[in-house]
């Protein structure tokens, strides 16, 4: 996908997340009417590292993630990831281990989810084996794949 149609779309889904309209989100952000509607519309060619670092705010995102494609993540791949835990054994990041508890932890607390003990200690797992298959010397968990793995496993 190109970068401008890769951009309209992850604007399009974070808009549908947050459940906002882009006549609120100029308005909150303060910029001209129809600056952001241009960019979702296409009719943007350039948008301005400074648009898209207002739309970044309105969206709660980094403009990294807006211009890049997202990730698929997909259950062959989770499964895999689970039969490779049972005959494998894992490197052990604490500070990664840690950052992930905190960023499941709060993703179910914003989207006041209430899980099972078993199902939170799955989607750390996931997370875990998920972010040292993607990067083993990180230690920042996957943020799309944190959300990905609690909205199929809820």
């Amino acid at each position: 996908m190109c970068m401008k149609a890769t951009l309209q779309q992850n604007i399009k889904n974070r808009m549908g997340q947050k459940k906002l309209n882009i006549r609120d989100m100029e308005r909150n952000a303060g910029v001209k009417r129809g600056s952001f509607y241009n960019i979702i519309s296409g009719r943007s060619l350039n948008p301005t590292l400074d648009t898209l670092s207002n739309l970044a705010d309105i969206l709660d995102c980094s403009v990294s993630d807006l211009i890049n494609e997202t990730p698929r993540f997909n259950s062959h791949t989770v499964e895999k990831n689970k039969e490779n835990l049972q005959t494998e054994q894992h490197l052990w990041n604490d500070q990664l281990f840690t950052n992930i508890v905190h960023k499941v932890l709060a993703y179910l607390k914003e989207k006041r989810l209430n899980p099972t003990f078993e199902q939170v200690l799955s989607f750390i797992k996931e997370t875990y084996l998920f972010s040292l298959k993607e990067n083993p010397n990180t230690n920042i968990p996957n943020e799309r794949f944190i959300e990905w793995i609690i909205e199929r496993g809820i």
